[in-house]
């Protein structure tokens, strides 16, 4: 390109709400800028939006200073009250800003890619940068924004006064509950109907949140909770019915206009927009509801980028990692969050072994920016994917040494690799499981909470699963098969996959690090919880019920599944019309599909047998989850339809019987029993299928068992001894089951054979 006295210094495709110009209302616009030490004349330059359309407007007859810059409106419509309009429109998300003269040559030139709407592209430093705050007129610093703001008219009127799209503390109710929210302000002198205004985040429905019926005197606050659900409105507190995303406009409208606006975006958890005592908005670190606000900063540090990306990388002999900064950037490489007495960013890192780079960037004038997480994984040769997790050394310490302690979470950085795509996110981090706790390798649970970052993981774990979306996911150990086979539990799951009837918890197995450290083979697993209802059945997570065998309640309410048992206590289920009661409630080929595969495997962990259930799922009957079989497939030989049965109870925990005791009173509950232990018995349990399965989880992870072997004090000699023992297991099993069966059936021999004859 020529070289030319102009420079395109900052434009803003789409206005969502950014400012309210008084002349073009919602409007974009083009900064051009003087960079050279004359005066120019501007007649003979043009702005154009496509290199197919370069000239499509030209400057009128106007001078420009040296170091000044003027601003033209992308509004599409011509120049009003002296300001200058293009006429056209930019594209939004993708799209070029030319600059060129009268003989036809590009003097300037900036393209952009999934740019977000609402973001300005503002050169600094030789180089355009992306970001939410703007400055049209004005350098591009804190002082620019700020001198900008200040040039804005504050509305006369009711006001878009502070709003907060990640709330985790302020305002609680309804039980704690904390709730994104937007506060109105009455900035005129006389008193104000609010229903006379509507509040939206889409133009496209000016109308979508009518006000309250309400009186605003002079001076007063009012605040709303941008919940998305009005029947969680209080005494105190509205709720709208719609939500703050973390990139949101807020649009105030008054007799169909609109009359204010705000945009959010980079607000920090916790900060608020908060409409600023010189003009403008500020990202404020004292939120004030219902209260006069306190200034904050006019811009977020830019995130520290790296120009090498994060993953596994194998077969290098060193990894350079240089950070794209502004401002004076702070790193560590311990896992621990840095701040400004960490170590300085001067120059690219040198990395040979697995390595996680964090980042901060800590400017004056502005907000500090979010922490970047870079993990490097350099040269593990691992079969499987990577997750690697970053949390303070500090903090992941204080969970090993104090494991009985229930429901710590300290805030961690996830990143999963797997064939060059997964995910990456900050969220909470807590140990998982009851007893397993006490093992030396631990399980672990992830939790993506609000106050951490996304409330939510959009993305798809499994390939098992038709849904993107998980509030949280269990990093699971192995359990107390950790050091022996490892995959009981999965391979249980793997089986019961093809189960029709029966849910089961998706696996990925996977290579743990935690802050750089080699931490072993682990499977991440879905968590059993009202999440876990509603994906499954696509239901309202609001009606799943999920329930442990010991009445422990994880999600809804007991009173279903305890009422069926109850029944089944108190009324002879030998008699049809009381068994129908129970055929109304509980999906019994759920119910029996399940204990034929706890049969199969002779569970020894009964306790965490789990009942599901959704009012909007299949009449609401209760269904059964396969759950927990690390300690599993040890007695082949064990009498397990005796033990499911036991008036005392199952196992050390005592674990009810009467539901079963009682079904097995009826003759049709036991044909269907036998009709299903034979269907299982020739399909998923069958010796051929299990062995395939066994086989499929031994290739998987066979060339992982070795290092996780050393990192965990076994040998892989009795890692085979034990995969060895579940082939056994599997080769006899099916035999003492039918044995078993036939005794406690009181099956003759022609009835044994009409059911079983194929297996003999």
């Amino acid at each position: 390109m020529t070289e030319s006295p102009l420079r395109i210094t900052e434009f803003l495709p789409e206005n969502q709400g950014n400012f309210l110009d008084k002349a073009f209302g919602l409007s974009g616009y083009i900064e051009v800028t003087n960079v050279s030490d004359q005066t120019v004349q501007l007649k003979n330059y043009a702005l154009g939006d496509s290199l197919s359309a370069p000239f499509r407007w030209r400057f009128p007859s106007m001078s420009l200073a040296a170091g000044k810059s003027v601003v033209v409106y992308t509004s599409g419509i011509s120049e009003i009250e002296g300001k200058l309009s293009t006429g056209f429109t930019l594209n939004e998300i993708n799209g070029t800003v030319l600059l060129t003269n009268d003989q036809g040559k590009i003097l300037d030139q900036a393209t952009y890619e999934n740019l977000p709407n609402g973001y300005v592209m503002a050169y600094q430093d030789e180089r355009y940068i992306a970001q939410p705050f703007v400055s049209p007129g004005y350098a591009n610093d804190p002082e620019g924004v700020e001198a900008f703001n200040a040039s804005l008219d504050l509305p006369d009127g009711l006001i878009i006064n502070e709003a907060m799209n990640n709330n985790t503390k302020y305002l609680p109710h309804n039980g704690a509950q904390t709730y994104d929210w937007i506060e109105l302000f009455n900035n005129s002198s006389k008193t104000i109907s609010l229903s006379e205004y509507t509040l939206t985040t889409s133009q496209n429905t000016p109308s979508l949140y009518p006000l309250p019926d309400i009186q605003l005197a002079p001076g007063e606050y009012y605040v709303l909770m941008a919940s998305g659900e009005t029947s969680l409105s209080t005494t105190s507190f509205k709720h709208t019915n719609f939500k703050l995303s973390d990139v949101e406009s807020i649009y105030l409208y008054h007799q169909g206009k609109v009359s204010d606006t705000a945009f959010l975006a980079e607000v920090p958890i916790n900060f608020s927009y908060a409409r600023s005592s010189k003009g403008g908005f500020t990202y404020s670190s004292q939120p004030t509801p219902r209260a006069k606000n306190i200034d904050g900063e006019a811009m977020v540090s830019a995130l520290p980028k790296t120009k090498l990306a994060a993953g596994v990388y194998d077969d290098v002999n060193v990894l350079t990692v240089a950070l794209d900064t502004f401002g004076k950037t702070y790193y560590t490489l311990d896992g621990s969050k840095p701040n400004s007495n960490s170590r300085v960013y001067t120059s690219p890192l040198t990395i040979t072994q697995t390595t996680v780079v964090r980042a901060i960037t800590i400017e004056n004038d502005k907000v500090p920016s979010a922490v970047a997480t870079y993990s490097y994984v350099v040269n593990e040769n691992h079969s499987l994917p990577v997750l690697s997790v970053a949390m303070n050394p500090s903090e992941f310490s204080a969970l090993q040494k104090n494991p009985w302690v229930i429901g710590t979470e300290y805030a961690s950085h996830v990143e999963l690799f797997e064939n060059g795509e997964g995910f990456a996110i900050d969220c909470g981090f807590q140990l998982f499981g009851g007893s397993t706790r006490g093992l030396a390798k631990k399980s672990f649970e992830l939790n993506f909470r609000s106050e951490y970052g996304p409330g939510m993981l959009h993305y798809q774990v499994f390939d098992t699963r038709d849904f993107s979306i998980f509030n949280k996911l269990v990093l699971r150990s192995g359990s107390q098969d950790y050091d022996a086979a490892f995959f009981r539990d999965i391979l249980s799951s793997e089986i019961m996959e093809d189960s029709e009837t029966v849910e089961v918890q998706a696996y990925k197995s996977i290579i743990l690090y935690i802050n750089g450290k080699y931490w072993g083979v682990y499977d991440i697993r879905e968590k059993v919880d009202e999440y876990f209802v509603s994906t499954h059945y696509n239901v309202d997570k609001n009606t799943a019920n999920v329930v442990r065998a010991d009445w422990d309640v994880s999600a809804g309410s007991l009173s279903g599944i305890y009422g069926i048992v109850s029944y089944a206590n108190t009324h002879d289920l030998s008699v049809s019309a009381n068994y129908q009661h129970i055929l109304d409630r509980l999906d019994i080929e759920s119910y029996i599909d399940f204990w034929v595969a706890e049969t199969f495997v002779t569970n020894n962990d009964i306790i965490n047998t789990r009942y599901i259930s959704s009012s909007q799922y299949d009449g609401g009957k209760w269904h059964m989850v396969f759950y927990d079989l690390d300690y599993a497939w040890y007695n082949y030989y064990r009498d397990y339809f005796e033990f499911m049965v036991k008036p005392e109870g199952m196992s050390d925990f005592k674990v009810s019987t009467v539901l079963m005791r009682n079904l097995m009173k009826n003759d049709d509950f036991r044909r269907a029993f036998l009709e299903r232990l034979q269907l299982n018995l020739a399909g998923i349990w069958s010796e051929e299928n299990v062995s395939a399965k066994i086989e499929t989880m031994y290739t998987l992870l066979k060339p992982e068992m070795a290092r996780d072997s050393a990192r965990w004090g076994f040998t892989m000699e009795s890692w085979e001894k034990e995969v060895q023992r579940i082939r056994d297991y599997t080769s006899v099993r099916t035999r003492y089951l039918l044995d078993q069966a036939k005794a406690f059936f009181g099956l003759s021999n022609n009835e044994f054979e009409d059911y079983f004859g194929d297996f003999v």
